[in-house]
């Protein structure tokens, strides 16, 4: 019996590499996503704990350069801060463009299997229709022999 052999699987195991390759971008951009917003999570905490101190300050009647220096540390925090948001959105960006590589390369492959699937359909309907063909072809050669299968036997024996 013939082996279906799909002549277009080097197409797909090259559909599948790339979207594993997609797969691992995706997951990669996503790591650093999470590392940037715990980075400005932490920067965010950082403005609080700053601006408390500062607050503090006013508040007991601390000297000019404490005020001053404190200041600056409020104002640095925030600057990390707007980079660290900046940083974010072009994370997000990125994010959003390996989603849709990887659904492209996912629709590709599938594509792919889909049009393999139909051919082995094809494959095993051709088998069935051979194999039909043949039984007809045996059936026929039976009848023009003289009869039925069960006749055959009944001269052989009497």
């Amino acid at each position: 019996m013939k082996r279906f052999r799909f002549k277009l699987d080097p197409v797909l195991r090259q559909r599948e590499q790339a979207e594993r390759s997609a797969q691992h971008k995706a997951a990669a951009v996503e790591r650093q996503r999470i590392e940037v917003e715990a980075a400005l999570s932490a920067e965010q905490r950082s403005i609080e704990a700053e601006r408390d101190a500062f607050a503090t300050l006013g508040r007991g009647g601390a000297a000019s350069d404490s005020f001053r220096c404190q200041a600056v540390a409020l104002a640095a925090a925030r600057a990390r801060a707007q980079a660290l948001a900046v940083e974010l959105a072009g994370v997000l960006k990125q994010a959003e463009r390996a989603r849709q590589e990887l659904a492209q390369a996912a629709a590709a492959r599938r594509a792919m299997e889909l049009l393999r699937d139909r051919r082995l359909d094809a494959f095993r309907r051709g088998i069935q229709h051979a194999e039909a063909i043949a039984d007809d072809d045996l059936t026929t050669m039976r009848h023009a022999r003289g009869g039925q299968p069960g006749r055959d036997r009944a001269r052989e024996a009497g």
